[in-house]
């Protein structure tokens, strides 16, 4: 079939469908764009945040004379680009100046998050012009994973025998999987892979006994459905935020996860997408492969409604998980703190505007398997996985929830604190996001 003809067949919606779509952010967003950039190649001031372009600095430098003192220090590690002297000495207005110069893009700091102690930050995915973008790849592996959810709650109330066996099927594999007191990669065990291939919904493939074993990984059924990555976000800059880790476990109920032997928490910089930000991308149906894995999936979907109305109901039990999670906290430790996350959370629960995906860095392990439909049905099987994916249960004696981890925004508190836990505000969660039809073309 020619490319010309392509449109045609799609708008016969008997053959599949093409949707433009709108993805909102209703928290702030990061979707991780490489390695971590180093303290040389940013220069923050109070009035300024400058992601560097190092052509342009060498060529700065050069023009200065500053490259073999720079090169020195840098060997030295004495600080990043915004601690080096002849930096140092300029005005603020200089400084501006210089940063418009050598700059690759600009950021805008987040309100409370203080310049000390920035010493790298996660970059947002960008394209060659420097502007953000989301790929459609992190929208479809959050879409995988609410299709097989919605198939199987489906299946547990429609037929408990089969979803048992499916049960029955996991709990084999965690039983076969070695355990160790290390978290293990999955290539270290052929069972741990299995486990997450199953958790993660990359086994729903079709029954055909006609196709091969080898041809089978190319039929899945989540090949019906596919999106493309969304326009780029070509406006003002993106927030530098700063991330903080909140665990259960602790004196008092909760605390900052610490690395080992460390006062400091561990303290996450990334630039994120703002909340309430609209970005537009392209979603397709094809309805002949839906067609061909019909005896299987039992129609699991047909159309992006279809699709959609997977995702909203794993994101709504998504979310009344978490909020339980905090809420478990805040009876541990009736903290402000954890009082202020729940809030965050009640106020997405009674939205008009509700989330229907959660997307990026910062989702957590429950936003990328069926976890949440088992820890309701089968707590045991969810700290089986627990015990032997994730390594020596010691470390989870006493601890209630699985994952016991969550990324959060935090502002600081002025005056308030030095490094603890009473510092921060909580401000917003990560990676809720509204994704929905704007018009089929027909």
């Amino acid at each position: 079939m020619g490319l010309m003809k392509l449109e045609d067949t799609y708008r016969n919606k008997s053959l599949g469908e093409i949707a433009d779509l709108g993805l909102k952010t209703i928290t702030p967003v990061h979707i991780g764009g490489g390695a971590e950039i180093s303290a040389n190649r940013f220069l923050l001031t109070e009035k300024v945040s400058a992601i560097v372009d190092e052509e342009k600095l060498f060529e700065k430098f050069s023009q200065r004379g500053w490259v073999d003192q720079y090169i020195n220090q840098a060997r030295q590690r004495q600080g990043g680009l915004g601690s080096f002297q002849p930096i140092q000495r300029m005005s603020q207005a200089e400084k501006e100046q210089f940063a418009a110069e050598v700059a690759a893009y600009h950021l805008k700091r987040f309100e409370g998050t203080p310049l000390r102690d920035i010493h790298n930050l996660r970059p947002f995915i960008r394209d060659g012009e420097h502007r953000a973008y989301i790929p459609g790849t992190s929208i479809k592996g959050a879409v995988r994973t609410a299709v097989l959810y919605g198939q199987l709650v489906k299946l547990r109330e429609s037929n408990r025998k089969d979803f048992n066996a499916i049960l029955a099927a996991i709990r084999n594999e965690v039983g076969r999987c070695r355990p160790s007191p290390n978290r293990p990669t999955l290539d270290d065990d052929k069972h741990t892979e299995l486990i997450a291939q199953v958790l993660q919904g990359s086994s729903l493939q079709a029954p055909d006994r006609s196709i091969s074993e080898g041809e089978r990984s190319l039929f899945d059924v989540l090949k019906a459905f596919s999106i493309s990555d969304t326009e780029p976000a070509d406006f003002t800059p993106l927030d530098l935020c700063r991330i903080q880790i909140v665990s259960e476990g602790g004196e008092y109920g909760w605390h900052f996860s610490r690395l080992p032997n460390r006062l400091q928490p561990i303290s996450i910089h990334a630039e994120t997408l703002p909340e309430n930000t609209i970005l537009r991308c392209t979603g397709t149906v094809d309805k002949f492969t839906v067609n061909r894995f019909r005896p299987k999936t039992k129609s699991c979907f047909d159309s992006l409604k279809a699709v959609v109305a997977h995702m909203q109901r794993f994101t709504d039990d998504l979310i009344a998980f978490e909020r339980g999670y905090f809420d478990h906290l805040y009876r541990l430790g009736n903290d402000d703190f954890i009082k202020g996350i729940r809030d965050r959370y009640d106020e997405m629960i009674n939205s008009k505007e509700k989330p229907n995906i959660r997307i990026g860095w910062g989702c957590g392990l429950m936003g990328l398997t069926i976890l949440t439909l088992l820890d309701r049905y089968t707590e045991d099987l969810v700290y089986a996985v627990r015990d032997r994916v994730f390594g020596n249960p010691q470390k989870y004696q006493g601890i209630k929830y699985f994952p016991k981890t969550r990324r959060f925004i935090v502002s600081e508190y002025q005056g308030r604190g030095n490094a603890n836990e009473d510092k921060w505000e909580p401000i917003w969660p990560l990676g809720w996001c509204r994704l929905e039809q704007e018009g089929v073309l027909s």
